[in-house]
């Protein structure tokens, strides 16, 4: 019994020391920049939308893992943050994770879509330039955990500066005939890092 809790502790301690010393930070950053619609017909799940709004906060500590995981060197590092910070300037991000329950109308990305993807951020419409991410699910939900393998990855990619976010409330809309769900991102939402 005493070599099998020995045991047990070895391996959990093994198992923790691989994780990003941010770890629970990051997932507290997720849960406040993440918002949900699910969908309902009677029993049946129509539409299942959450959306991360990559915020300044957000983003660093998403390049801090990949430096943590991929064992960037100080250089790549800086090279990485530069470029960041110049998207960030020009525009903003939002990561989806899509359901619907007919493959065929889970297609955000396709230029002959069913639906249209928006942000009204200050009272300007932003329509989304939409790419699928084909990030293997593992990874993807390393850094969006709530994504499931049943959902579509999406980045948005809105011509806004990411600073217009974090300073006013930004609504996502996802709206077509088939039907229509939205988000509101509360400004200020931990966008500066501590």
């Amino acid at each position: 019994m005493f070599r099998v809790l020995i045991l047990g502790m070895i391996v959990g301690a093994c198992a923790t020391s691989s994780q990003s010393p941010k770890s629970d930070e990051y997932l507290r950053v997720i849960e406040e920049t993440t918002e949900s619609q699910i969908q309902y017909d009677g029993l049946a799940n129509t539409m299942d939308l959450h959306a991360t709004l990559l915020n300044s906060h957000l983003r660093n500590l998403q390049l801090e893992l990949k430096s943590y995981n991929l064992k960037w060197d100080e250089p790549t590092r800086k090279k990485e943050e530069e470029k960041d910070i110049q998207f960030r300037n020009a525009s903003t991000e939002v990561f989806l994770s899509f359901f619907t329950p007919n493959r065929k109308h889970n297609n955000l990305a396709n230029r002959k879509s069913l639906w249209k993807v928006f942000l009204d951020v200050d009272g300007h419409r932003y329509t989304a330039d939409l790419t699928e991410d084909r990030t293997v699910v593992e990874e993807l939900q390393q850094f969006y955990p709530y994504h499931s393998r049943w959902s579509t990855p999406y980045v948005a990619r809105f011509s806004v500066p990411t600073s217009a976010t974090e300073a006013n409330s930004a609504t996502l809309i996802v709206t077509g005939n088939l039907g229509s769900a939205s988000v509101v991102f509360s400004p200020n939402r931990d966008s500066v890092t501590p």
